[in-house]
């Protein structure tokens, strides 16, 4: 209908011996206006750029508080809707690909409904565009770059990696190293009079790190800094104040840029973040853009155990108390001694943030942590009663000893005798170290140290859980759900059991439409109880476990659960998670 429209009809009733009665009847049919959609242009981006937010808009739907329905539709050659970070809601993100092959147009259309009034709808399309490989002969320089790596780093950090001197503020694992460009004249007699070329470069800033093999979307960005070398072959380089430095090439020339940076991994999920640095090169009116590859990989924040006479805090700093406490303290990282075929070895950094003079000592003895099948937690300490390996009888300790003065730091490291390892590719092999702390007081380097008594000191021995994870395959794991928790945080509890080899990672929990719930890091030996904290409960069905492993190895199989748990916790399996924590025992002298 054009305009609202009013129906009238008469209405006349008769009966015998009675007179006729009759009654107006009207109708007026309203006409459904048409909503009316908006949506900016989102224009063009480069494959692998950062993630464009769509901009739409509905209106004109009748009534004060109108409720509108969206849904988004691929049209034209786009292939569904996976592209967009949601399909029910005004402006979704629009997940821009890593790799095109050519420029390609995605379009998309958005249909807006309303109560009492007509669909509305309007389309979207973003090109994203191929960065085609640098043909830099037009400048007449030659190019060669080396990635930028900050290899493994823990959550909840800030990771700089100095451009000059390659040094790194913190590191787990894996390999590291500042990017690399070289940049010379490939001879094809672009000088000026005078023999040179002069050459423009620019650093695009800031570079963003795109979460790889993730099911939902997240990114890191890099504050990217660099230098300059006169010469490749210079150990030594200038650090570059800006995102823009001009250079004069002649004949002979090399010229060497640096890249570093900084990361800010505060509350970012872990996996490997990758992305491209791009450098944009001038010469008068030429003008080309060459990329260097920047990765870091984002572990689970590793837990520092503190331990002394008034008991046990767990927290991710590993810096030192600005002021040392008179409280006997010991801090110990990491929580759990971790070891694989690829790296055989680690160390335990301790450190003394009090006033007491401390004798340190790390012994090895097997044992480990098992849940029963009704979820309650037992110690294995009989290497018979296991299908583990006695990992404390192929284990080195060096210094099995050390003092640490007040805030003092010192490394004892562990690592797996060389000729055992060709013996250990068949199963996991488990450890307690056990580490002691005790109190001493140096009153003359020509004396032997003495105890220290008194009420704030003791004798403090700390178990820290040891595994040792062969090859490279992944663990086969099976999963139930055991409680759930309401009470303080929501949390669910499960029962994890590897049938083969131990686990040691992150286990992620995601509902029927693959939105996450909540992640926990835990060591599985054989069979542990896990406690994952939810963001929400999931809707009744399947609650899906993905385990993303530390270290390289492959990550097992998804498990899936039935979410059929009562509604509060059963017994001990579901008041609390001690698959891996390491138990404290004081003795007072």
């Amino acid at each position: 209908m054009s305009e609202a429209t009013t129906y009238e009809y008469l209405l006349t009733v008769s009966a015998e011996n009675a007179e006729d009665g009759s009654a107006e009847v009207s109708v007026t049919v309203l006409n459904k206006e048409p909503l009316v959609v908006a949506c900016a242009d989102p224009g063009s981006v480069y494959e692998g750029s950062a993630d464009v937010a769509f901009d739409c808009e509905a209106s004109e739907a009748p009534g004060d508080n109108p409720q509108y329905t969206y849904v988004w539709e691929a049209t034209g050659d786009t292939q569904g809707t996976s592209l967009l970070s949601a399909t029910d809601i005004a402006s979704p993100d629009f997940y821009v690909p890593d790799e095109v092959s050519e420029a390609t147009t995605y379009e998309y259309l958005l249909t807006v409904s309303a109560e009492n009034a007509e669909d509305g709808s309007a389309q979207v399309m973003v090109t994203v565009l191929d960065r085609a490989p640098s043909d830099l002969t037009a400048l007449g320089v030659t190019v060669s770059a080396s990635p930028l790596r900050f290899g493994a780093q823990s959550a909840d950090t800030q990771v700089s990696l100095d451009p000059v001197t390659d040094g790194i503020s913190t590191y787990v694992s894996g390999p590291y190293h500042g990017g690399r460009m070289t940049l010379a004249p490939d001879g094809s007699e672009l000088f000026d009079a005078n023999g040179e070329m002069d050459l423009s470069i620019e650093l695009t800033s800031p570079v963003v790190l795109k979460r790889e093999d993730a099911i939902e979307a997240a990114s890191v960005v890099l504050a990217p800094n660099w230098s300059y070398a006169e010469s490749c072959e210079q150990l030594s380089s200038q650090e570059v104040g800006g995102l823009y430095t001009e250079v004069a090439l002649s004949e002979d020339d090399c010229r060497l840029l640096r890249f570093g940076g900084e990361i800010d991994l505060t509350d970012v999920a872990s996996g490997r973040y990758a992305g491209n640095m791009d450098i944009i090169l001038r010469s008068g009116e030429r003008e080309e853009t060459f990329s260097v590859e920047v990765s870091v990989t984002v572990v689970p924040a590793q837990r520092v155990i503190t331990i002394g006479p008034g008991g046990v805090r767990f927290s991710t700093s590993r810096e030192l108390p600005a002021g040392l406490t008179e409280e006997q303290n010991l801090s110990i990282y990491p929580d759990v001694a971790f070891l694989t075929e690829e790296k055989p070895h680690g160390v335990f950094e301790l450190s003394n943030p009090s006033l007491v003079p401390l004798e340190v000592s790390v012994s090895a003895r097997f044992g480990h942590t098992e849940a029963t099948e009704n979820g309650r937690e037992i110690v294995v300490e009989d290497v018979s009663a296991s299908r583990l390996g006695d990992l404390s009888s192929v284990v080195d300790i060096h210094p099995g000893m050390l003092v640490l003065m007040p805030g003092e730091k010192g490394l004892i490291r562990y690592g797996v005798e060389e000729e055992a390892r060709r013996e250990m590719a068949d199963k996991g092999y488990a450890a307690f170290f056990d580490v002691a702390s005790q109190p001493r007081r140096y009153a003359d380097l020509d004396r032997m140290p003495e105890e220290v008594t008194g009420d704030r000191t003791a004798r403090v021995t700390m178990r820290v859980p040891g595994v040792y994870v062969p090859g490279e395959g992944a663990s086969q794991l099976r999963a139930r759900l055991l409680s759930i928790s309401y009470v303080g945080t929501m949390s669910a509890t499960f029962l994890l059991e590897t049938v083969d080899r131990p686990f040691v990672g992150e286990v992620v929990a995601y509902d029927g439409d693959g939105r996450e719930l909540g992640r926990r890091e835990t060591l599985v030996y054989t069979r542990s109880r896990v406690r994952i904290p939810l963001d929400r409960m999931p809707d009744e069905g399947a609650v899906f476990l993905r385990f993303a492993p530390r270290g390289s190895g492959r990550a097992p199989l998804p498990a899936s659960v039935q979410w059929n748990a009562p509604r509060r916790d059963i017994g001990d399996a579901g008041t609390k998670n001690r698959t891996s924590t390491p138990t404290t025992l004081v003795r007072k002298p």
